[in-house]
């Protein structure tokens, strides 16, 4: 190679280190340009809940309420309860006013604000319902639950995340006879179950609170509370805290509180995951 040559090689191989240093950077830009997210609307909720069914559900077009659920301090008698997880709620879109998000520390970090309103769509499947929760097209849970004698057992968990276009879908499949919650009243019960994908294992304790009486678009209606402890551990490690309140015998979620603090192992790598939300039903009366 002459002198003048080796000048000449020298930029030559400084110029393919920048055109690849570009090409990585373009990537990332895109990727980071490209992270999105849309809320689902009620009437998208709705829609697509129809499509699922018999042409033989009737349509209901009336506008989804916004009114806050109280919690009252009455206690109700224990002659009027009927047995808890005894059966489901009605198929349909439930309406909830949402507040709370989502976040990770990848690329930099991204968070995504939930919508003011949400939905629960209830469809009756098997042994009981699938409670599909999507307060956007990038975020969504699927909880399959059956009612029994010992009170609603908790078959099948799935949930879904999107960040930078990149989804990750989880589905945690439960020990045989799993609860998300028991048939009794009484304060201070425990129930410990596992729910599991192949390489995280959840380890959910919960604890019943009692019953009290709320009033859901004006009419009262009879709740159980119960709080929530999940352990996570294999290739996501960290902790879950719910606490819910349902109606008594269908489970039909009034008010969730849940706090998230997770660190994955997803297809962006090794990320700290956290989040927070709060959901309080509108409606007893779905929409179809």
């Amino acid at each position: 190679m002459t002198p003048e040559q080796r000048p000449r090689r020298v930029w030559l191989v400084v110029a393919v280190v920048a055109l690849v240093v570009l090409a990585v950077g373009a990537v990332v830009a895109f990727l980071l340009l490209r992270e999105s997210t849309t809320a689902v609307d009620v009437d998208e909720a709705v829609g697509d809940f129809r499509q699922q069914q018999q042409p033989t559900v009737p349509a209901t077009t009336e506008a989804a309420s916004v009114e806050t659920t109280e919690v009252a301090v009455t206690t109700t008698s224990p002659s009027t309860i009927p047995m808890p997880g005894s059966g489901v709620p009605e198929p349909g879109v439930y309406t909830y006013v949402t507040t709370g998000r989502e976040s990770i520390d990848a690329l930099g970090g991204r968070s995504h604000r939930y919508p003011e309103v949400s939905t629960i769509t209830v469809t009756h499947e098997g042994c009981g319902a699938v409670w599909t929760w999507r307060p956007l097209r990038e975020r969504w849970d699927a909880m399959s639950v059956c009612p029994s004698a010992r009170g609603q057992e908790l078959r099948v968990d799935r949930n879904h995340h999107e960040f930078f276009g990149v989804g990750d879908t989880r589905e945690f499949v439960c020990e045989p006879r799993a609860l998300f919650f028991p048939a009794t009243t009484e304060s201070g019960t425990t129930w410990t179950d596992t729910c599991s994908t192949d390489d995280v294992d959840v380890v959910r304790t919960g604890r019943i609170l009692g019953t009290s009486e709320v009033v859901i678009g004006g009419t009262p209606v009879t709740v159980l509370g119960f709080e929530m402890h999940e352990a996570i551990s294999g290739a996501s490690t960290g902790t879950t805290e719910r606490t819910v309140h349902v109606v008594l015998d269908t489970g039909l979620i009034v008010e969730l509180q849940l706090a998230v603090d997770v660190r994955n192992d997803s297809p962006l790598g090794d990320v700290h995951y956290v989040e927070r939300y709060r959901l309080r039903l509108t409606s007893l009366v779905p929409r179809r």
